[in-house]
């Protein structure tokens, strides 16, 4: 049993709204521009005809899932072309290795993006045999696991790198690889910085471990109700802050 959904900013552009999909039994996305066209995020947009620059990939088979987001500068072509590739590998990779050779594949022009947009890009596998998994992170997009008995915190660290598809010969350099252990019945969670800085450039006062854990007690590990709330929650700002001021992707696997 297989799969697959991928899911592009440049077809989610109507502002204020949520797009939440399953994937199969156990995993969903939600992807949204944003609520805010006013925001200060949208003066980095390079194309106003299609303001939302995030995508999300995710594959799912009987014993492995591979999750991944991406969210690109300064125009969509980054994360879409990496997203678009991470799409069509073979196989999910099974170990962290074979994961940075395929993200290296990606590297010397070979994803034909010839602009100057860059992108995060997190990605990571998980293991419902062995309960494990592994990933890599470039820039601030966050993988991380939300559970009744697990405070959240990122797996991966946020960095200043991002990937730039025109002259990286290898995007695995800029990577940080994680490991992870999952507990049963908690959500692997991957989302672009929209939510947890969806006041636009305020961690402090946007969606933080304890909306995170606070969602997860309120709906457990349902994942597309879970992906769907967390974007609405993104959507509408949290503790009476705004929300909504950037792109959201967002993939929620049950362990």
């Amino acid at each position: 049993m297989r799969h697959a959904l991928a899911l592009y900013g440049r077809d989610h552009t109507r502002y204020g709204f949520v797009h939440t999909a399953p994937v199969g039994p156990r995993i969903a996305a939600a992807i949204s521009v944003g609520a805010d066209p006013h925001s200060p995020s949208h003066r980095f947009k390079a194309d106003p005809d299609r303001p939302n620059e995030d995508a999300l990939y995710v594959r799912d088979t009987d014993r492995r899932c591979l999750i991944a987001v991406a969210d690109s500068h300064f125009g969509h072509r980054a994360s879409h072309a990496l997203i678009d590739r991470i799409a069509a590998l073979p196989a999910i990779p099974t170990g962290l290795d074979a994961l940075r050779a395929a993200l290296d594949g990606l590297g010397g022009g070979a994803l034909g993006v010839d602009d100057e947009s860059s992108s995060t890009l997190c990605l990571a596998v998980y293991d419902r045999q062995t309960r494990s998994g592994f990933g890599l992170g470039v820039g601030d997009s966050t993988v991380t696991l939300v559970g009744a008995d697990r405070a959240p915190s990122a797996l991966n660290r946020h960095t200043r790198a991002y990937i730039h598809p025109a002259r990286d010969p290898r995007p695995a350099r800029r990577a940080e690889a994680f490991t992870f252990t999952a507990p049963p019945g908690a959500l692997l969670l991957a989302f672009t910085d929209g939510v947890d800085e969806c006041h636009y450039r305020r961690p402090e006062t946007s969606i933080g471990p304890g909306h995170l854990r606070a969602l997860f007690d309120e709906i457990g590990p349902e994942a597309r109700a879970y992906a769907d709330a967390l974007a609405r929650l993104a959507l509408t700002g949290v503790d009476g802050h705004p929300g909504g001021q950037d792109n959201i992707a967002i993939v929620a696997a049950r362990t």
